[in-house]
């Protein structure tokens, strides 16, 4: 949410989302600039997950507007939006478990944007080397932490240019969910531009450069993290359960 005279990488505007007759997101607005990591928090149920769905058309919003680096996708299909650099780790990982770890790998590849092509399977396996090592072994047969590590090197291996991280600290042990952790630092030292939705504050403050947080479908705080640590309250309030 930092403020430059270039378009955000991520502009979100105005997005009600519905499902059914049900209204989850109301008039929800962020902006994610490149290079940044912005940490999406909310309790259980807040709308995070929708967010996230809203963003890659997966539960298209009736309502507002999302735009990739100027370039205006809401009318795009899912497909076509991870075409134009959008990567989108869902919240159950959804791996193909009968697929080698190395098929998962395959099927998620494409030349990025500009066919940019950042991520063959070595610099994937260079840093995922326990993927590297059961390169062979069918996804189903990994454990929730290998899975973790699968859905994002298959986003990876998409060649994105914004990591969308949906909850992926949730159901992992705590040395497994620092091993995702210290991951997703050096993706964000890489300069990888990431929107990770997250109920665990302690996990997503530590790889946070900006937080906004959301509350009954809308968005409550938006700011550095500085100023997010600076507001207590904000935490108090909105993330205590």
């Amino acid at each position: 949410m930092t403020r430059s005279s270039s378009p955000p990488l991520l502009s979100v505007r105005g997005l009600d989302t519905f499902y059914g007759s049900s209204q989850i997101l109301f008039d929800l607005s962020l902006e994610v600039a490149r290079g940044e990591s912005v940490a999406l928090l909310g309790r259980n149920g807040a709308g995070k997950s929708t967010t996230m769905k809203s963003i890659m058309r997966i539960a298209p919003p009736r309502h507002g507007t999302v735009a990739v680096a100027g370039q205006e996708v809401s009318r795009l299909r899912p497909d076509q939006i991870a075409h134009i650099g959008l990567g989108y780790v869902p919240e159950d990982r959804q791996v193909f478990k009968l697929q080698s770890v190395e098929g998962n790998l395959r099927l998620g590849m494409k030349k990025g944007p500009q066919g940019r092509d950042d991520w063959p399977l070595e610099r994937l396996y260079e840093l995922f080397p326990l993927l590297a090592e059961a390169r062979h072994k069918s996804a189903g047969l990994l454990s929730g932490g290998q899975q973790q590590m699968l859905a994002i090197a298959r986003a990876l291996a998409g060649n994105p240019e914004l990591l969308l991280l949906d909850e992926p600290s949730e159901g992992l042990a705590p040395v497994i969910m620092d091993q995702i952790q210290a991951l997703i630092l050096q993706l964000r030292a890489q300069g990888m531009t990431l929107l990770v939705a997250e109920q665990n504050m302690r996990f997503c403050l530590d790889i946070a450069s900006s937080v906004a947080v959301i509350d009954h479908g809308s968005i409550v705080f938006t700011g550095s993290l500085q100023e997010f640590r600076a507001n207590p309250e904000v935490a108090s309030r909105y993330l205590a359960v």
